[in-house]
């Protein structure tokens, strides 16, 4: 779940051909055996690094496992973006008729730096999914001393956006004593932490510009929940004690610049299935071949307005349809223990989609597939639409607009019965 300060525009396709770079594997990264017992992991579906996204047009060597792969590396998109989750999955089917299919379909953290497939080739009884939901570039978080710092966004807290710079102090184990023993004032607060959450209050009461923090004596990366405010990131131990050598010798610094994705003015919602075949793995996009939907917000401001999107995936044949993401959300979807959905859309290639609906509580097709109004002989119904822009999709607890909504009857208000409005019979 993400906060919107302003419009932005959301790219969707079910079925387009989509997806990624070549990326190096991570040091726990394994390739996928063939069934001959050797290893192909040339068809590969990845995701944009951070330090990937001058790559958009070379050519990448990959070793693994002691099989060298040479592989085009690049994601042709109108518009530089970065994988903020993908999913990937087969069916197989089980018969000679095709009918009988067996498969399966998993969710991708979008932590994840690359994901290998093994080729297939002239297998008519396969077919291959796969799905990605990209934001433009994410915020680079360097060192002064030019280390690119290994980071992730901490889930349900506040990324670093834009760009800026400023001097990180480490602070140990970051406790409430440590926060306050030190001058955080504009400066990036650098901690020795565990995989819980922190004190989003301590650490903005502190002055602090931003967090950064780090499992000790551990290798790779962490994703971990915190609250908002105060910006923050994880990095690995390795840049935590680069940051802490830097800061031995002097003042240290760490500067940043890119999107967060609560600021993304797109996001691209992107799935491909192929049919026989896996195939190796760069895919061209045009905008012009996605449908589009605008998404433009009249009622809430940039401060309260939350926003999430992802693409529903199904393999044909099998009865099931999954939308991949990361394994946490980017913002709490149920702040008052209610969630607004703006409902399914079904799209096609190059379709436009924009708002029809200018008032300020938005239309109420959900789920059960309530019109607006609906008159039966002389007893009218209508659904009160909840405050804000997501439509009122299955959303019955929300707050919703009785108090100024009325309807009127030769310019007389009338009261409803049980939702029921009995108007005079003529």
């Amino acid at each position: 779940m993400t906060q919107v300060p302003r419009p932005r525009r959301v790219f969707a396709a079910s079925v387009v051909t989509a997806l990624a770079t070549l990326a190096v594997p991570a040091p726990s990264a394994s390739a996928v055996p063939s069934p001959a017992g050797g290893t192909d992991a040339r068809s590969v579906l990845s995701s944009l690094d951070h330090q990937e996204l001058q790559a958009l047009h070379r050519m990448a060597t990959l070793d693994v496992g002691g099989l060298r792969v040479t592989d085009k590396a690049a994601l042709r998109s109108a518009k530089p973006s970065r994988a903020s989750s993908f999913s990937m999955g087969v069916a197989v089917g089980l018969d000679d008729s095709r009918q009988l299919k067996a498969g399966y379909l998993a969710s991708i953290p979008s932590y994840t730096k690359a994901v290998y497939a093994q080729r297939v080739d002239d297998a008519d009884d396969l077919t291959f999914l796969a799905s990605a939901r990209q934001t433009s570039p994410g915020a680079v978080l360097t060192s002064g001393g030019g280390r690119t710092l290994d980071t992730l966004p901490v889930q349900k807290a506040t990324e670093f956006d834009g760009k800026g710079s400023a001097q990180v102090v480490p602070i140990g184990k970051g406790s409430d004593v440590d926060f306050a023993a030190a001058d955080l004032k504009g400066r990036i607060a650098l901690v020795d932490a565990g995989t819980g959450g922190g004190n989003g209050y301590t650490w903005a009461a502190a002055g602090a510009e931003g967090l950064l923090a780090a499992v000790p004596d551990t290798k790779g990366r962490f994703q971990v929940t915190g609250p908002e405010g105060v910006p923050q990131a994880t990095i690995t131990w390795d840049d935590s004690l680069a940051l802490k050598a830097e800061a031995a010798h002097g003042p240290a610094t760490v500067s940043w610049s890119g999107t967060a994705t609560a600021n993304s003015p797109y996001v691209y919602n992107l799935a491909t299935t192929s049919y026989g075949s896996i195939r190796p793995g760069v895919r061209r996009v045009h905008d012009r071949d996605l449908a589009q939907i605008d998404a433009r917000y009249h009622v809430q401001g940039a401060g309260d307005t939350t926003y999430w999107s992802d693409v529903q995936v199904g393999i044909p044949g099998v009865a099931s349809v999954w939308a991949g993401g990361t394994t946490l959300m980017r913002r709490d979807l149920s702040p008052y223990s209610s969630t607004a959905y703006a409902g399914p859309h079904t799209v096609g290639k190059g379709l436009t989609i924009a708002q029809w609906y200018k008032s300020p509580y938005g239309p109420v097709r959900n789920t059960y597939d309530s019109p607006l109004m609906k008159r039966d002989s002389n007893r009218l119904t209508y659904v009160v639409a909840p405050f804000g822009d997501a439509g009122g999709h299955d959303n019955p607890l929300g707050r919703n607009d009785y108090g100024t909504r009325r309807l009127l009857v030769n310019g007389e208000p009338q009261s409803a019965a049980s939702g029921i409005f009995t108007l005079p019979q003529e």
